[in-house]
């Protein structure tokens, strides 16, 4: 009877060598949890603007030097100034103010003051960009002579043109150019920029241009899947995506046909491109009031373009406004808002653009 209670001996090392395999399964997936709880933080936690300090991919300095606190950004407190540059260079344009009649009078007495030969002269830089239309006037003339086999009438020839019968001149081009090759910007962000200086041009018109080289590239990439799908070696997974774009293939071309459609982007990711880039570019802000400006001004200019307000002349009115209140912001600044504008004001700041500067007299 006590015989028949003692366990087998081979039913004891199997079950030794079950909880072994099991000891080691689950040693193993708490491994995989870890490593996936690594990876999720890594993924999804917060980032910032600065690469991990075990990226060293383009360090070029000594991994075996001492190791120096990382230099903050902007003036550093005890370096100088980098003092005012020389712009004597520019053209200066001199305009004098003068006092009004009734502050040149003594309070007192009344008498006026006299003029004096001198001046207390300033600087101010400014920038001013404007486009404009060259009117070409090309003068004709009539012979007097009576010479047989000529022409009775003589024209000035035309000012050369960089394409036959095109309407914009080379110094729109040269600005296109370099605002993509130069400076880096999307070819409609450079175009969007020239709206608020009243030329609008069509996009079509600049991207005509290209427009055939486009589409023998389009033809030539459709010829390709064509051809690498009838290869009866192609893997499954590449026949797979080729079969997926040609049966695509039309949706995902209407871009040629339609320059206002993007290759790769849907209408919400055109929506953030501008704050996205800028972010890009100039690497995030470096301190806080630069986020609060930064907010700030992507809110002003995207709530004056829903309005169909120029910015650029929002932004001179304001800080000329500005200005004349010592520096400080207006007291009235509601008037400033685009759903609180004048019909005169709004139509300033939305018709096209004279020769008459914008005044502030409201």
């Amino acid at each position: 009877m006590s015989a028949t209670l003692l366990e087998n001996p081979d039913q004891s090392a199997c079950r030794s060598r079950r909880e072994a395999e099991l000891t080691a399964l689950v040693e193993k997936l708490l491994g995989e949890v870890a490593q996936l709880r690594g990876e999720v933080a890594r993924l999804f936690a917060a980032k910032s603007e600065k690469k991990p300090s075990k990226d060293r991919s383009n360090g070029l300095d000594d991994p075996k030097a001492a190791k120096e606190p990382r230099r903050p950004r902007g003036q550093q407190p005890d370096a100088s100034g980098p003092g005012r540059r020389d712009h004597s260079h520019l053209p200066s344009v001199e305009e004098e103010v003068e006092l009004p009649s009734d502050e040149t009078a003594c309070p007192k007495c009344g008498k006026p003051a006299a003029e004096m030969n001198e001046t207390e002269d300033s600087e101010v830089i400014e920038v001013e960009v404007r486009a404009h239309r060259r009117k070409i006037r090309r003068k004709r003339y009539r012979r007097t002579c009576d010479c047989p086999n000529a022409s009775q009438t003589l024209t000035a020839p035309a000012p050369p043109k960089l394409i036959p019968k095109g309407r914009y001149g080379v110094s729109v081009w040269v600005y296109l150019l370099l605002a993509k090759f130069a400076s880096h910007r999307a070819l409609g962000n450079a175009i969007e920029a020239l709206s608020h200086y009243d030329l609008d041009l069509p996009q079509g018109t600049i991207f005509a241009l290209h427009d055939a080289a486009l589409r023998e590239a389009i033809d030539a990439m459709h010829q390709q899947a064509t051809e690498a799908l009838a290869q009866p070696k192609l893997r499954e997974p590449c026949r797979k995506a080729l079969a997926s774009l040609l049966d695509h293939w039309s949706g995902l071309t209407w871009f040629v046909d339609d320059p206002r459609i993007p290759m790769d982007n849907n209408a919400s990711e055109r929506m953030v491109r501008g704050p996205a880039m800028g972010r890009k570019n100039y690497y995030g802000s470096g301190s806080l009031w630069s986020v609060c400006l930064t907010a700030a001004m992507f809110s002003i200019v995207a709530t004056l373009k829903q309005w169909n307000v120029n910015p650029r002349r929002w932004l001179s009115w304001y800080l000329e406004s500005c200005a004349a209140a010592g520096s400080r912001v207006p007291e009235d600044v509601e008037r400033f808002l685009p759903w609180n504008l004048t019909a005169d004001r709004r139509a300033e700041l939305t018709s096209p653009e004279t020769s008459v500067p914008i005044n502030d007299s409201s």
